[in-house]
C-alpha cells in the first residue's frame, strides 16, 4: 500500500531537503515551494476535534521561519477563519496576524463517497452532556477502555456532518505564550494582546471568544511601535455586524471560560477580557509547565458541567478568595500581585455588597476598562523596570 492509501495526508510532500508544500498561487510575492519543519509547533489533543495541526515554515533558500501553516478540520457550517483575518486586515486592526495563504483542501463528504451506513452512534462527554465546546485544553477527561466506550455513547440518525480540510499560512511567526523570558516581556505581551484585542473589536466588529495561552503568541524582532504579542486563531470569533444571540452556543476553552459564558449569557467584550486574567493566572501559576501543580485550585476549573463551572468561578473571584489564588505564585512572582489585584478589581466591581460580573455595555465603560487594563499592564511594566535597575 502507498503512503496515501494508508491514510498519510499528500499535501506536505518529502523531498531531498526536507518536508515542503507546493503553493498554487502568489503568496507574499512568493510562489513555489514553502519548506515545512518536521514536527509541528501546536496539535490539537483531543481524539475528536477538528485534527488541528501548526507547522512552522520559510520560503525556498531563506534560513528565517517566517509562517505558520495551520491544517484543520474545520466544520463546513462554520464561517471560514479566513474572512474575518480579511475584515480585520481591510479595517487595519491593530496587531492582528497577516493572512497570506488560503486553501480549502478536501472535504468528508468526498472521502466518504460511496460508502453505506448502519445504525450510527455519536459521543456524549459524561460530564457535560449533548453539548459542543471546545476540547484542546481538556486535560483531565473520565477514565474508560475500549469495552466500555459504549456508555460514552448515543445512537443518532444525522449522518456525519461535513468537514473540510482548510490551510492557512499565516505571518508573523510567534513563539507559545509559556517560554516567556521575563517579567516584562511577559507583560509587554498581555498589554498588547489586549490592545490587539481592542482594535478587533473597535475598528473591524470582531469578537475573538476564545482567549486561552494557546491563542497568545510572542513576537521577536518586531520594531518598537509594532505588538509583542498577538492575538491568534480567529476560528471562534464572530463578526458583530452579522452575528445574532440566537444560535451561539457556548464557545471558548474550558479554563479560561468567563463566568458569563458559563452562564450561557450573549457573548461580550468583558467575557474576552475576563478570560485575560485567568490566562495570566494561568500562565503565572504554571510557570513555563504546560498545567497546573498538583492541587491548584486552577485544575478544577476544567472540571464539571457549565453550571457547576460557573458557580467554582464565582466563589474563586468572589472577595478574598482572589488571595487564596495569589498564594499560588511562586515567590518570583510575588511583584505581580499588584497587578492581578488591580485586574480583578476592574472585572470584578462590588455592586450592592456582592461582586458583580454583568457587562456593561455603554461605549464610557467599554473606554475605561480597556484603558484600566493596559493602564495596569503599563504600570507594571514600569514598576518592573525600575525594579530590575
Amino acid at each position: 500500500m502507498t503512503d496515501q492509501d494508508l491514510g498519510k495526508s499528500s499535501i506536505i510532500e518529502t523531498g531531498v531537503d526536507g518536508n515542503y508544500i507546493n503553493l498554487d498561487c502568489m503568496m507574499d510575492g512568493f510562489s513555489g515551494r514553502l519548506h515545512v519543519e518536521d514536527y509541528p509547533i501546536a496539535t490539537g489533543q483531543g481524539l475528536v476535534g477538528t485534527g488541528t495541526a501548526c507547522y512552522r515554515a520559510k520560503v525556498q533558500g531563506s534560513h528565517d521561519w517566517k509562517y505558520a501553516l495551520k491544517l484543520k478540520w474545520q466544520w463546513a457550517q462554520e464561517r471560514p477563519e479566513n474572512e474575518l483575518l480579511n475584515l480585520a486586515k481591510e479595517k487595519c486592526a491593530w496587531g492582528a496576524v497577516s493572512l497570506d495563504y488560503y486553501k480549502e483542501l478536501e472535504n468528508t463528504a468526498n472521502l466518504r463517497r460511496g460508502l453505506r451506513w448502519g445504525h450510527q452512534r455519536k459521543y456524549v462527554n459524561p460530564s457535560i452532556g449533548d453539548r459542543h465546546y471546545n476540547i484542546d485544553q481538556e486535560t483531565q477527561q473520565p477514565d474508560c477502555n475500549v469495552a466500555g466506550l459504549a456508555q460514552y455513547t448515543q445512537e443518532t440518525s444525522n449522518f456525519f456532518q461535513k468537514r473540510i480540510l482548510i490551510c492557512t499560512i499565516t505571518s508573523p511567526l510567534g513563539r507559545p505564550l509559556r517560554t516567556f523570558q521575563s517579567h516584562v516581556e511577559l507583560l509587554q505581551v498581555f498589554r498588547d494582546a489586549i490592545k490587539c484585542h481592542r482594535s478587533l473589536y473597535y475598528d473591524a466588529e470582531i469578537l475573538h471568544r476564545d482567549i486561552s495561552p494557546g491563542n497568545i503568541i510572542i513576537v521577536d524582532h518586531q520594531d518598537k511601535d509594532q505588538p509583542k504579542g498577538i492575538l491568534i486563531d480567529l476560528d471562534s470569533a464572530i463578526n458583530l455586524d452579522e452575528a445574532s444571540e440566537a444560535g451561539l452556543g457556548i464557545t471558548g476553552t474550558r479554563p479560561f471560560m468567563a463566568i458569563g459564558v458559563l452562564r450561557k449569557e450573549p457573548p461580550t467584550y468583558r467575557h474576552d477580557l475576563e478570560s485575560f486574567l485567568y490566562v495570566l493566572l494561568w500562565t503565572i501559576i504554571t510557570n513555563h509547565a504546560e498545567s497546573p501543580p498538583a492541587g491548584s485550585r486552577l485544575r478544577q476549573w476544567s472540571n464539571g458541567d457549565w453550571d457547576e463551572l460557573a458557580a467554582r468561578k464565582s466563589l474563586d473571584m468572589a472577595g478574598k478568595k482572589i488571595q487564596d489564588i495569589l498564594g499560588e505564585f511562586g515567590s518570583e512572582f510575588d511583584s505581580l500581585k499588584p497587578l492581578v489585584e488591580k485586574l480583578h478589581q476592574l472585572l470584578f466591581p462590588l455592586r450592592d455588597g456582592a461582586v458583580w460580573t454583568g457587562t456593561d455595555a455603554t461605549p464610557v465603560a467599554m473606554g475605561e476598562l480597556y484603558e484600566g487594563m493596559i493602564a495596569a499592564f503599563e504600570g507594571a511594566i514600569t514598576s518592573e523596570g525600575q525594579r530590575l535597575m
